[in-house]
């Protein structure tokens, strides 16, 4: 069990490279053609966000159901982790004088943590068994 766990992990982890590739690639192509930055830079964030979301419930969480309510708590972790980017950031730059990009990367690191944790105990939590379900 401990295996899989480290398995989801890393599904978590490369769902989230994937999803940050299409972002950047979506961002790219968009710009490219012409698109302000604005929309192409939405655009993108959207394309990922979604693709993201879709991923990690079946790949990473194996979820046999999507429902609202798990979007709705994927959108409030994700903003959970827009402050903690923030922070980090914030602190790293701000105060200690780290570049900026550097600041940003290294604030991966309690993002990714927090944003499996959440996922794996809220926003895909399976449900629990009842003595109904048993047969």
């Amino acid at each position: 069990m401990r295996a899989l766990g480290r398995w989801r992990f890393g599904r978590f982890i490369l769902v989230g490279l994937l999803c940050a590739g299409v972002d950047t690639t979506v961002v790219w192509l968009l710009d490219r053609h012409g698109a302000s930055t604005g929309v192409a830079v939405t655009l993108g964030f959207a394309a990922g966000f979604l693709l993201n979301f879709l991923l990690h419930a079946r790949f990473t969480f194996s979820m046999a159901r999507l429902e609202l309510g798990q979007f709705a708590r994927f959108i409030a972790v994700t903003a959970i982790n827009y402050l903690i980017t923030l922070a980090v950031v914030g602190v790293l730059h701000d105060l200690a004088g780290l570049d900026v990009v550097v600041a940003k990367v290294i604030s991966l690191v309690p993002v990714a943590i927090n944003g499996y944790f959440l996922s794996k105990v809220w926003v895909f939590r399976k449900p629990r068994a009842t003595s109904g379900d048993a047969a």
